[in-house]
């Protein structure tokens, strides 16, 4: 439900967690690792640079990642076509649930939340970005003339809600949640 070649048109953005992640715990042993979340794959990658010698599962449920604010905003002037949609998101959980779980199996818990900010040259870029991955379950529901409509409203919403730097540019935030449990 996500398309790839957009999604990693974005590499930068999208690895970036799994680097940092990989530095503050790069001295941890582990015998297994379990990406959550993996995407394409491109985030395993920094684990499997780090780890050489453990198991590493990347997996990824979701048919597609967490949309934002903008994009419900606009799934108003659509509605009967995406009342559906909710079936097919994220089952997503707070910081102290995904904690709770992890807790069942040891002890030993790392847990941090992180915003980064993506420098974008656009709006556009941001919707570009979008495309890859939060926007597909409504894009694959509509025609090419109700994308286009929905793509307008979409990006009316980014137009409001993010706004141009002194340089120009647009910080675009992107909330990661860390979690690391060892046996």
């Amino acid at each position: 439900m996500w398309n790839a070649e957009i999604y990693n048109r974005y590499d930068k953005e999208r690895v970036q967690p799994s680097i940092d992640l990989a530095a503050r715990i790069k001295d941890m042993k582990f015998q297994r690792i379990l990406d959550v979340g993996c995407g394409t794959g491109m985030s395993t990658a920094p684990l499997v640079s780090a780890w050489e010698r453990a198991e590493i599962i990347g997996v990824d449920l979701s048919k597609e990642m967490p949309s934002n604010q903008c994009i419900i905003k606009a799934e108003k002037i659509f509605a009967d076509k995406f009342k559906e949609i909710g079936k097919d998101k994220y089952i997503l959980h707070s910081a102290p649930q995904y904690y709770d779980m992890v807790a069942k199996c040891t002890n030993k818990i790392e847990m941090w939340i992180t915003d980064y900010c993506h420098e974008m040259d656009n709006h556009g870029k941001i919707l570009e970005f979008l495309k890859g991955a939060a926007l597909r379950p409504y894009i694959d529901r509509l025609n090419e003339e109700e994308q286009e409509l929905f793509m307008d409203e979409v990006m009316k919403n980014l137009e409001i809600e993010y706004h141009d730097q002194a340089n120009g540019k647009i910080l675009f935030p992107f909330k990661r949640l860390f979690l690391v449990g060892q046996k």
